[in-house]
């Protein structure tokens, strides 16, 4: 049986693989991203220190990482009130989920962050330009949301589009890392 891992590292090689693939294999293997991931994981070490809510944000009583199940609230919320902005008179709820999501944000960018303090190295390295792409999500919505506020819909609706770029690209990473990479398996923080 080939080795997903073996045969993707392969096409890439051969130039083969779809551009994405190649994309963050080059991600993988650049070495400038090493001072921004020994950064965020020493923040993460200060922001959630080892513990029960370390454990908890990691999903260690569940048995499987908790960022996943974290963020489909933000994306939902977004999701939805980028869909609301396609229909008329619905300013008021799109506005209301776009809130929502800013908060439900922060359990998800704290579970994030505690799975990316034990990611492999190279894992880190496409986890930083995860971080970067949740953290631009999270200032566009965050943008929209006040643009709103202060009456300018208009602006408040296409930020909320550029966020949904924007969270496109972090699910593919996050997606990457979860699944080609097998990140975040659960342990407590007395065992790291």
């Amino acid at each position: 049986m080939t080795d997903p891992k073996k045969a993707n590292a392969t096409a890439v090689a051969r130039g083969s693989a779809p551009l994405a693939e190649g994309l963050v294999h080059a991600l993988e293997h650049e070495g400038r991203l090493d001072p921004a991931a020994r950064l965020l994981a020493k923040w993460a070490d200060l922001v959630v220190p080892a513990g029960r809510v370390r454990d908890l944000l990691h999903g260690v009583p569940i048995g499987h990482p908790a960022h996943p199940a974290f963020v489909q609230a933000p994306l939902g919320f977004w999701m939805s009130a980028n869909l609301l902005d396609l229909m008329p008179g619905t300013e008021t709820p799109a506005m209301a989920l776009i809130g929502a999501g800013v908060v439900a944000a922060v359990p998800a960018a704290l579970s994030g962050q505690v799975d990316f303090a034990r990611l492999p190295h190279v894992q880190q390295r496409v986890g930083v330009v995860h971080w970067a792409a949740v953290a631009a999500t999270g200032s566009l919505y965050g943008a929209s949301l006040v643009a709103r506020l202060m009456g300018h819909r208009a602006l408040g609706k296409q930020l909320a589009l550029a966020g949904l770029i924007g969270v496109s690209l972090a699910g593919y990473l996050g997606g990457h890392l979860a699944y080609r990479g097998s990140g975040g398996a659960p342990r407590p923080a007395s065992h790291s």
